[in-house]
């Protein structure tokens, strides 16, 4: 048996059935929807203990993140449902420490390796295994997300792998579609079992991706979908006997319970934890007389909560409002840092009231909370996190959300890590939002929507949008220069896939992607970068050049100027400088028409490059400059090779200068723990 799942045993023999299938090689999805209270989370956790008992399979978790304030964090993190499954699983597959494991967990598509770098450092992206994919102008998530896939399909060569996932109605789009993606691979030769749950009245609400992913399965029964069923009368006595030691079975009893709990099984199980604390029963087992008619019995399960409350004082009562206020999971360090009390103190408070009351759970240490190493919480049940956080008069809670708003921000400005910058970003907005602070909810909505302008994501630019105040209008004129640069990029780019969206590639293989009109962009550049990098120069030469060819009058200036590069790049490597001048100065013609960070970068870098072969040091070095000031507002990677080659190409004509560069090169690398990357760079800098 797996677990205690009253009036859902047809729920195990399903999961029995389709987890034999694991061993032939074939998985399958389960859906399981239910209301709340009916238990999909005790359900998942239930799972989560069987097959972790078992040595047969490997088993790992996530969950949908719950709004923050009125905002639907979710819906601002791309592939969140599926990072957290390959975080989790490289967390349970090794000890190694939080920076590698930060690596780890990056998918490394390596686009960017075609950005001209001198010497063996061509390789750098391939070695860290950074995801440096999601900050191409244009790039698709489908990419990533497949990449994704082959990361987990890693761990079934060990053992069979069991996915669950808890409310995944709350799961971003590109979750959802990355869900669809796997459906295919996974029933036809993958050992893989997903199961989640999700809530139907939540999809019906928010009719979006997952609603139309359930809608559609069901019309081409793809997936196991199940509904969570409600409890009988007989299902009463069984739950009974898990709450009240020795329980003799009492039919007026069980009657009542039924009856006030209305079949649900979240509410039944309410009733009865209130009455194993409040007994109804004799010492002999027998129920008092005239229970039925006993004034003293809570009508509902408001008051029975309200009997649970009872038990907290004052104190306890405002810091779970305070908890609330985070979300259905809250930090340690931020509580501690609202309630003005030092973390131990607070860590004591909070296992105090989980001891008490049930209300809440540690779900243990995270490293990447927030960027910063703290013991997570999440309430048990929907219903707690609500009722504490209505407690909150409207003054309080727009002043915790500043609070909170406050802490997130110092650690925003501090950081250096784009990446944690960009993590934090739709939070700071969430609680920006819920203080009252639009200024701040759109700055930080900006920098979500830039992120996802790079990566080409029009999804989640266009939900980032929805959440901007008035952004079109009077509004737009009290933002910064920088910002008002991202609005009209944005505009650009949504522009721009609207009229390049008939010519996206779906399931078209390298070998025949120049055959198609339709190939996409995105694709075509990673055949071509693959084949520069296994050396066939004249093969990717080819192959961009008849694409440019082909496909010009179709492409956006950006994908224009990023396809020059890659050719100047060959063309350099075949010493056909004069030709590759053309293409140079093409590229940075477009890049002053349209300014674009990421395509800026690499068009300096290129343009360093053909300056140097040329032997005009002093141009090199100016390009190479430019390169480095827009790497300031990229990626530390970015910013890292950009450095690189400048202490290389200035070394013969300004060795202080060059030695300060490399300087500052071995600090990054030392940073960001590249240590292949540094040995690589110190050994073409010794022979430059």
């Amino acid at each position: 048996m797996i677990g205690n799942f009253v009036a859902n045993e047809q729920i195990v023999e399903i999961i029995l059935k389709e987890v034999e299938k694991l061993f032939k090689n074939k998985g399958s999805i389960i859906a399981v929807s239910g209301a709340t209270g009916f238990g999909k989370s005790l359900m998942i956790s239930e799972l989560i203990q069987h097959f972790a008992e078992s040595d047969k399979f490997i088993v790992t978790f996530a969950e949908g993140h719950s709004p923050v304030g009125n905002m639907n964090i979710g819906n601002l993190q791309p592939l969140y449902i599926f990072q957290q499954v390959l975080d989790n699983l490289i967390k349970d597959s090794a000890n190694i420490s939080t920076k590698k494991k930060q690596l780890a967990i990056q998918i490394g598509l390596n686009a960017l390796s075609a950005v001209p770098i001198l010497g063996e450092a061509l390789y750098f992206y391939k070695e860290t295994k950074r995801d440096i994919e999601k900050y191409a102008t244009g790039g698709k998530f489908n990419q990533q997300s497949q990449e994704t896939l082959k990361k987990i399909t890693e761990y079934t060569k060990k053992k069979p792998l069991v996915i669950l996932i808890d409310d995944m109605h709350f799961a971003d789009a590109e979750s959802v579609k990355a869900l669809d993606e796997y459906f295919l691979k996974i029933t036809q030769h993958l050992p893989i079992l997903i199961i989640f749950t999700y809530k139907q009245e939540f999809l019906d609400t928010n009719i979006g991706p997952m609603h139309s992913f359930i809608k559609n399965s069901a019309i081409n029964n793809s997936i196991i979908d199940i509904e969570l069923a409600y409890i009988k009368l007989k299902d009463v006595y069984t739950l009974a006997k898990i709450h009240f030691k020795n329980y003799i079975k009492n039919d007026e009893f069980e009657e009542w319970i039924f009856e006030h709990s209305y079949g649900n099984p979240g509410i039944c199980s309410e009733y009865l934890r209130y009455f194993s604390e409040n007994s109804p029963f004799d010492i002999n087992g027998n129920l008092i007389t005239n229970f039925k008619g006993n004034e003293f019995l809570p009508a509902s399960v408001q008051q029975v909560f309200s009997q649970h409350i009872a038990n907290l004082n004052e104190e306890d009562k405002n810091i779970l409002s305070i908890c609330s206020a985070e979300g259905i999971e809250f930090s340690a360090a931020l509580v501690s840092r609202l309630l003005n009390m030092d973390i131990l103190t607070t860590i004591k408070r909070l296992r105090s009231i989980q001891q008490k009351t049930g209300f809440i759970k540690s779900l243990g240490a995270s490293n990447t909370y927030y960027g910063i190493k703290t013991t997570k919480y999440k309430f048990t049940q929907t219903f707690y996190h609500s009722f504490f956080k209505d407690l909150l008069e409207f003054e309080e809670n727009a002043s915790i959300h500043g609070q909170i708003k406050h802490f997130l921000k110092e650690i925003f400005d501090n950081s250096k890590s784009e990446d944690l910058k960009e993590q934090l970003a739709p939070y700071i907005a969430a609680h920006s939002s819920a203080s009252g602070d639009s200024q701040t909810t759109n700055e930080m909505l900006l920098i979500t929507a830039e992120a996802a302008r790079k990566a080409g994501n029009d999804e989640l630019i266009k939900s980032v949008f929805s959440g901007i105040t008035d952004l079109q209008n009077t509004e737009i004129q009290e933002l910064d220069d920088t910002s008002k640069n991202f609005i009209e990029k944005l505009k650009n780019s949504l522009n721009s896939d609207e009229k390049s969206e008939s010519k996206d590639g779906n399931g078209i293989s390298a070998d025949t992607l120049l055959d198609n009109s339709i190939v996409d962009f995105q694709m075509i550049r990673k055949v071509i970068v693959n084949e520069f990098n296994n050396g066939n120069i004249d093969i990717a030469l080819d192959k961009a050049e008849k694409y440019y060819v082909e496909q010009k009058s179709n492409l956006t200036s950006i994908q224009i100027a990023q396809l020059d590069c890659l050719i100047a790049k060959c063309l350099m490597s075949n010493d056909q400088i004069d030709k590759a001048v053309n293409f140079l100065n093409e590229a940075e013609s477009y890049i002053n028409e349209t300014p674009d960070l990421f395509t800026s970068f690499i068009v300096f870098n290129s343009l360093a490059q053909l300056k140097f072969l040329q032997n005009s040091i002093s141009s090199a070095d100016n390009y190479l400059g430019k390169a480095v000031k827009t790497a300031m507002y990229l990626p530390q990677e970015l910013k890292l090779m950009a450095l690189a080659n400048l202490s290389i190409l200035t070394k013969k004509q300004n060795f202080s200068k060059a030695e300060q560069f490399k300087s500052a090169v071995q600090k990054l690398s030392k940073d960001l723990k590249f240590k292949k990357f540094q040995k690589e760079f110190e050994q073409i800098y010794a022979n430059t």
